[in-house]
């Protein structure tokens, strides 16, 4: 069996894969179940790098000796055979995980029911699983082709084919609810199929492209157990669109020492006409010493910009263990590199680059060939723009004068706001200071008017006491007593 050849992967966490996607859903320190871990890739992933307990449950006995090292508890059997409720302790695992397994299984639906009791309070099952929907499979099969393969969306050994609706509905029917729902996107050029969507009439095109998940290669599940509805399912449904946007493809071409260069040796990578800057990756096989990387950034005439190319070594993991080349000038760019088909590049152009032919190439040829150490394989790394026309270079500058302008309009009326606001500030401060001094004016009137009540009371008082016949009585003795004391 040849185990580097198909069950080999490498986890980069900052990747776009499945794996990486998985693992960004993992908690560190987790207990996880993996089912059909392979060689144990991400296995030692998990343990290494995430500090997780892993149990694993794999059918090939070659690959989980490989696998055995990394984890906790390695039983060996068929999935569908296999009765997982005595074997493993129920609501003992933080995850279940099943990373391109249950497509191989003739029953999956029975595995996902039995990994639910499993599962603790809280825990999730993680499944990365491929899209039957593809647009590139559509147009093989628009073709009259129907072929397995080896790997891919027609592996010879996947016994079921999945769509983002029958994966929902395998969830609902084993009891399980969604919580997230990812898509690793491919472009047709990008597939084993390698079918030039572009090439279809536009109309077949636009609709392959308009369907929901045309470009979805695999579904990336986050679900746990709970009850899924079919309102859900709808609502899950809805979320499914189909990317339109255009794309260019660039290529990578590499060879080891006296190998010429062919389509065997190649890898592409579309690439939507959206930012301005775009960063292509393309990691090259495992022990492959190379004398010559040929990069084809575009795959039309037009200008773009080149503002970085590099290539550096790897390891199993992903992470960078050398730097062999890092281009970030167009002088260094010209002077480290061959070119075909291209020209600019220099002082007064800047990154900025013209393909004059649909099959531009960058070589690069180094002096000794870059040999990586054992287990680990080099990285190709180039960051350009789009390629865009002349009309749109002289449209985009129109456009930026006008921005421009626009923006001087924005700015002065953003100053003008700001004094608006000062003066809205300092009308509100002076009507806060009036509502305080009428408040207090308010207060004054009453105490005023709270005196003035007092003494009405104080006067009614005395009128009484001077009406009252004490008073008189007083008033007779009083004057009694001064004509008495007069004598």
């Amino acid at each position: 069996m040849d185990l580097a050849h198909v069950y080999q992967r490498t986890v980069d966490p900052n990747g776009t894969d499945s794996l990486a996607r998985l693992a960004r859903w993992i908690t560190p320190g987790s207990t996880i179940l993996e089912l059909g871990p392979a060689t144990g890739y991400f296995t030692r992933y998990l343990t290494e790098k995430l500090g997780c307990t892993v149990d694993c449950v794999e059918y090939s006995e070659e690959m989980a000796a490989n696998a055995r090292p990394m984890s906790r508890t390695m039983i060996v059997g068929d999935l569908d055979q296999l009765d997982l409720g005595p074997l493993f302790e129920p609501s003992s695992y933080d995850y279940v995980i099943t990373a391109d397994v249950l497509e191989h299984l003739r029953n999956p639906w029975r595995v996902m029911e039995k990994c639910r009791p499993l599962l603790k309070a809280g825990g999730r099952f993680l499944i990365s699983i491929p899209n039957v929907g593809h647009a590139a499979l559509i147009a093989e099969l628009i073709a009259g082709r129907f072929d397995y393969r080896e790997e891919g969306l027609l592996d010879r050994t996947h016994l079921r084919l999945f769509t983002r609706k029958s994966v929902l509905e395998m969830l609902q029917r084993c009891g399980y609810r969604l919580r997230d729902l990812d898509r690793v996107e491919w472009m047709p050029e990008q597939t084993e199929f390698q079918r030039d969507i572009e090439a279809c009439p536009p109309k077949l095109r636009d609709y392959l492209l308009a369907h929901p998940d045309s470009l979805t290669y695999q579904f990336i599940v986050d679900a746990e157990p709970g009850e899924m509805t079919d309102a859900d399912i709808e609502q899950w449904l809805a979320a499914a669109q189909g990317p339109s946007d255009p794309y260019f493809i660039a290529k990578v071409y590499w060879g080891g020492p006296d190998e010429a260069l062919d389509e065997s040796r190649c890898h592409r990578q579309p690439v939507h006409i959206r930012e301005e800057r775009n960063l292509i990756r393309f990691d090259l096989p495992v022990d492959q010493p190379l004398a010559t990387v040929r990069f084809d950034p575009v795959d039309r005439p037009g200008y773009l910009d080149v503002y970085r190319i590099s290539v550096s070594e790897v390891d199993a993991t992903g992470d960078v263990v050398n730097s062999l080349v890092n281009i970030e000038s167009p002088t260094a760019l010209r002077e480290n590199s061959r070119w075909v088909d291209l020209i600019g590049g220099d002082d007064e152009s800047g990154p900025r680059l013209t393909s004059v032919s649909n099959d531009p190439q960058i070589w690069l040829e180094p002096s000794e060939p870059w040999r990586p150490a054992s287990g680990n394989r080099l990285r190709f790394e180039a960051e350009l723009s789009w390629p865009r026309s002349a009309d749109y270079l002289v449209a985009a500058r129109q456009y930026e004068a006008s921005y421009v302008a626009l923006k001087h309009e924005l700015d002065a009326f953003k100053v003008h706001e700001a004094e608006l606001e000062r003066i809205l500030a300092e009308t509100r401060a002076k009507l806060q200071s009036s509502e305080q001094h009428g408040e207090e004016l308010t207060e004054e009137i009453q105490r005023l008017s709270d005196y003035e009540r007092r003494c009405r009371q104080a006067e009614s008082m005395l009128n009484e006491i001077h009406g009252s016949r004490a008073w008189k009585l007083i008033t007779r003795l009083r004057r009694l007593k001064q004509a008495i004391l007069r004598k």
